[in-house]
């Protein structure tokens, strides 16, 4: 769950990039991550596999960041995947 959906329980736009963001970080790990409700990367970041062609650690960053004003905007997330491919 996004953090500020968590501290507002609004939900908008930018409450989905940090889902699927979320999505992808466990797709790319290998793995489910369990997190505590109030946990969001604060303890640092995984071990991401390096075996997926593209820098995905840099896309999911974009999508996981703490405060939705920086965090990618769904046309933003395009065009990062786009120079990817």
């Amino acid at each position: 769950m996004a953090p500020e959906v968590r501290e507002t329980g609004l939900v908008s736009p930018n409450s989905d990039i940090w889902s699927l963001g979320f999505m992808g970080y466990e797709l790319a790990l290998g793995y489910r991550v369990h997190r505590d409700s109030g946990e969001t990367f604060d303890r640092g970041w995984l071990c991401i596999r390096a075996d997926h062609g593209f820098n995905v650690e840099q896309i999911l960053r974009g999508c996981l960041q703490r405060q939705p004003e920086i965090r990618y905007t769904f046309e933003q997330l395009e065009a990062a995947l786009a120079m990817q491919f």
